[in-house]
């Protein structure tokens, strides 16, 4: 049995993309505009709702799908009769200047684009014409038009197209995964100087003609798994969409969240003072679950990292980093924090009730150290058997929250403890339901 291809993005929490073992059984008859909008995973003639890329401009959206033999696309909005162009690199590498094809193109409709990977395909689609070209040597290769089967509606702009996977690779098949980017394009605008709109990754924001820089593109696995589409740029691990450092009550509370994120195993959180040159690292992934990353994910995600070692008056800078699977790591942007008033230390050493509670699968555990002491956070099962040790170690006076993942844990009743070395030992009961 074949497989159907789905996205591995980034990238992805709640909706699952459709699988289909053979065909994809969407109609090709130029009408988009009420044959979307379906269930996704019903494989039916109509657009799923996980199959459209949103765009950079207002009323263009830019249809994806594919199976075994074929790559599916479609457009609505702007002008059939203008050009629908799709670059696309079949030999995606972590370095995506890196692989066969090339970044260079060619003047095509007024437009000469730079592109942020090696490309090897291109095609460009309209109502009464359609052309593509291949890159396997680092050179493009000359126009092959009217090969392909285009439909386009009699009454909107809707257009649709099908292209041979082996078209694309050259006869290789379907390929292992891909980058891509879209845009429309009317040779006449600007002037006779060309215009493009309708950018797909919608994070490009490239318009007019002329030499044309793209920066953000798609990055999508095609041999299977089960990940969503949506609106997700892969030039990134994560898309930052907020940072923020704040401080209180004797700490820094550190804050963020991610528009989308492609490969994410996780985080780190450095911190330097205004004198020092260099960050030093405070926390990462691997020892802090609240630190881990959503792996692929086209939806918003927040996270919070707490600092309770800020010993002095100043100034100090945060930043944050992302790794992904394949090690690569992006910056956020700098944070700065005003430490203007003296910790003020818990009177005593608490430890507070989870939340949620009951909880699947993941929890926050939050506790206070009324002066510096050697602290250990244990869960055990209702028998006293130990589960999971959550924190070990000296830690300065001050509140600390973390997460526990209950993943891999029987529903039922647990507890947690916080012990000392000054003596204390605190207890509280949680619930897991799955």
């Amino acid at each position: 049995m074949k497989c159907w291809l789905l996205i591995l993005l980034t990238a992805v929490s709640g909706v699952m993309a459709t699988t289909v073992n053979g065909t994809r059984n969407v109609s090709i008859n130029g009408t988009i505009q009420g044959e979307n909008g379906a269930t996704n995973g019903t494989n039916g003639s109509a657009w799923e709702n996980d199959e459209v890329q949103l765009t950079s401009t207002s009323g263009v959206s830019f249809y994806l799908s594919w199976d075994d033999t074929n790559l599916y696309v479609g457009w609505v909005g702007g002008s059939k009769a203008q050009q629908h162009i799709l670059w696309i690199d079949t030999d995606p590498q972590p370095a995506a200047t890196d692989g066969s094809g090339s970044t260079s193109t060619f003047d095509y409709g007024n437009v000469t684009a730079t592109l942020p990977f090696t490309g090897n395909f291109f095609v460009n689609i309209q109502d009464a014409y359609n052309e593509y070209r291949t890159n396997t040597t680092g050179i493009w290769s000359t126009g092959t038009s009217g090969a392909l089967t285009v439909a386009a509606s009699s009454s909107t702009d809707d257009i649709e197209a099908v292209i041979p996977w082996n078209t694309i690779t050259n006869g290789a098949g379907r390929p292992g995964s891909i980058y891509f980017l879209s845009y429309i394009n009317d040779p006449a605008g600007g002037g006779g100087t060309g215009f493009v709109y309708g950018n797909a990754p919608s994070q490009n924001s490239n318009a007019g003609g002329g030499n044309q820089t793209f920066t953000h593109y798609f990055g999508q696995t095609v041999n299977g798994g089960v990940n969503p589409f949506g609106t997700v740029d892969a030039s990134l691990a994560v898309e930052w969409a907020a940072v923020n450092a704040t401080f209180t009550e004797g700490r820094v509370i550190v804050e963020w969240k991610t528009a989308s994120e492609i490969n994410n195993v996780g985080f780190r959180v450095y911190r330097r003072s205004e004198q020092a040159r260099e960050y030093r690292l405070l926390a990462d992934y691997q020892s802090t679950a609240a630190l881990r990353g959503a792996g692929s994910s086209s939806h918003a995600h927040s996270y919070r990292y707490t600092d309770n070692d800020i010993l002095e008056k100043g100034v100090y800078f945060y930043r944050l980093a992302s790794v992904d699977y394949a090690g690569m790591v992006s910056y956020s942007a700098g944070m700065r924090v005003e430490v203007n008033a003296t910790p003020v230390y818990p009177v005593q050493t608490e430890l507070g009730a989870n939340y949620p509670n009951p909880f699947n699968p993941r929890t926050e555990i939050e506790f206070s150290l009324s002066r510096d002491d050697y602290i250990e956070l244990n869960v055990f099962d209702r028998l006293g058997r130990l589960v999971r040790t959550l924190q070990r170690g000296r830690r300065s006076a001050g509140t600390y929250r973390i997460t526990f993942d209950a993943t891999g844990l029987a529903s039922g009743v647990y507890f947690y403890q916080l012990s000392t070395a000054s003596g204390v030992r605190l207890s509280r009961r949680m619930e897991v339901i799955k």
